[in-house]
């Protein structure tokens, strides 16, 4: 396993993402808050933001293939049209 020197390090919303997850959308929230998501294929993303009530989502319109979103959110709703999401940890 690397040496990793910036484990001592208090970690930060910030920082580079450490864990990454496939994820595809649901009615249901993460069991983690990612701080933010990598759009792979072009789309609508339609999120709940992680202090959000249920019927408060938002869609991001037309994100581009390649976009990475620093949004920190608990749902990657139905309806959303971009495909290939990653969430970063």
């Amino acid at each position: 396993m690397p040496i990793d020197y910036f484990d001592s390090i208090k970690r930060s919303v910030l920082d580079p993402a450490r864990a990454f997850e496939s994820i595809e959308p649901s009615d249901r929230d993460f069991d983690d808050l990612p701080i933010g998501l990598y759009v792979g294929l072009a789309g609508d993303v339609l999120v709940i933001g992680a202090d959000d009530d249920d019927d408060y989502a938002v869609i991001f319109q037309n994100v581009a293939s390649g976009t990475f979103l620093p949004i920190r959110v608990r749902r990657l709703c139905l309806g959303t049209t971009a495909g290939a999401i990653v969430a970063l940890y």
